[in-house]
């Protein structure tokens, strides 16, 4: 089971793990800002009318299985499909105009992306009896053109104050002031994880999916119709209806190397993997690709067959969390699941444990009089405000958290290792270091 992931380990590694999408999620923060302030009240008035939270859905009746669109150019294998499929379908809006050419009404259309050069993506479209599923920070524009119902959830980020507790502050309930009448808002979060696809499958969990397939989701550029193929081929409106799209070849700005089983890839692509591979993982998830890319980790289906039975397949034998963990530590990420057994012994425990590892870390630091302040903050973290403890002595590396419900929060604020930026080398003198040390104190 693990053969592939062993002889891949070289393969999708991302340069700088640590803070990839650090000056992304920077860039963004203008645009979240002004439109959380900007919906607030729109927001406001449907909520005290009626709970539009993600958290409705739990209690609908839906199907057992569904799909996940992606924009990878094997989605074009299940055109012959789609019409024969009597599941639900969560896509994006970059797939509204396709689906509409194809004659297919999705159940839901998630957008995360605020960028308000997309909007034309649903003026456009017909969305009366698709149900828009997006955050507070989206563009006004786009929750002024939706034609139908629309739910909300709150991006989550444990390391961003602003979506850790100015976010909840805004919209986890509002109040009539008028009348003292206070009502819940936006409780649902979904921990940010790279792309909407991501997303889906957060949510598909969530809303009690048996299984989820995977359409189009390749994080690589397997071949299309043409050899260095971009994405699916889409369909553009015109004034008599529809016309096919033409193959988009890949950028020449994107700087492409081999993946997993010589598929083309890119950084940005390893990136939603790495995501995807944690929800497989600590969520315990019924994943299923359906698609010619990277992820062939994930227990593959053909479209044929998904279409066949409708999705009701036997459940997948595969250890998902140990799959997902040998991958992931294989690229220097770590996560780990909470154990409810011993959950009470670990709040008791907690902060104790805490304590004597800041300790730990302190002593050593001083050793490393050779570092200065800025590499000792690699050492030293700030643990008190975090919501889960990880620490990393030599090779093993150990994670505490006070809650079971932090087991996937857990994953995100584990998935910045700081220790291996240089690898093995760096190891090996911090390794010789310590013994050096240890011999003169003994």
């Amino acid at each position: 089971m693990y053969r592939e992931i062993w002889a891949d380990r070289k393969c999708e590694r991302l340069q700088n793990p640590s803070s990839y999408n650090e000056g992304i999620r920077k860039s963004w923060m203008p645009f979240w800002t002004k439109n959380a302030a900007e919906n607030y009240h729109k927001i406001k008035d449907v909520f005290m009318k009626e709970n539009r939270d993600a958290s409705i859905l739990l209690n609908r009746e839906h199907s057992d299985n569904v799909l996940l669109i992606g924009s990878g150019p094997s989605l074009n294998d299940w055109e012959p499909y789609f019409k024969d499929w009597k599941g639900d379908i969560i896509c994006s809006s970059s797939h509204l105009a396709y689906f509409e050419a194809l004659g297919i009404k999705p159940t839901f259309c998630f957008i995360i992306d605020a960028d308000p050069n997309m909007s034309f993506l649903v003026s456009e479209a017909d969305t009366k009896d698709i149900t828009l599923v997006t955050h507070p920070n989206m563009d006004p524009v786009i929750l002024a053109k939706w034609q139908g119902p629309i739910i909300y959830f709150r991006m989550h980020d444990p390391g961003d104050e602003f979506f850790r507790e100015i976010m909840p502050m805004m919209y986890a309930e509002f109040t009539d002031w008028e009348t003292k009448e206070t009502k819940p808002g936006v409780k649902s979060y979904v921990l940010n994880s790279g792309n909407v696809t991501n997303c889906q499958l957060a949510m598909a969990n969530y809303w009690k999916y048996k299984r989820s397939f995977l359409c189009g989701v390749d994080l690589g550029f397997p071949k299309g119709e043409i050899e260095n193929q971009y994405r699916f081929i889409g369909y553009k409106r015109t004034k008599d209806g529809f016309e096919r799209e033409e193959p988009m070849p890949i950028p020449k700005e994107r700087v492409l190397f081999p993946g997993g089983g010589g598929i083309k890839t890119d950084q940005v692509s390893c990136f939603y993997k790495y995501s995807t591979m944690i929800l497989w993982g600590m969520d315990n998830a019924n994943i299923y690709s359906c698609s010619r890319g990277i992820l062939r980790e994930i227990p593959y289906i053909s479209p044929a067959d998904v279409v066949a039975c409708q999705g009701d397949i036997p459940d997948s034998s595969v250890v998902k969390y140990r799959k997902a963990q040998k991958y992931l530590i294989y690229r220097g990420i770590y996560i780990m699941k909470g154990t409810p057994k011993i959950t009470q012994k670990k709040t008791k425990n907690f902060e104790r444990t805490k304590k004597r590892l800041m300790r730990y870390q302190i002593l050593i630091t001083k050793f490393k009089k050779q570092y200065n302040e800025k590499m000792r903050k690699h050492i030293i973290h700030t643990m008190y405000n975090s919501p889960a403890l990880k620490f990393r002595f030599y090779l093993w590396e150990w994670t505490w958290t006070p809650e079971q419900t932090t087991k996937v929060r857990l994953s995100y604020t584990a998935i910045n290792n700081k220790y291996s930026e240089k690898g093995w080398k760096r190891m090996k003198l911090v390794l010789r270091f310590h013994l050096g040390k240890l011999v003169k104190l003994w």
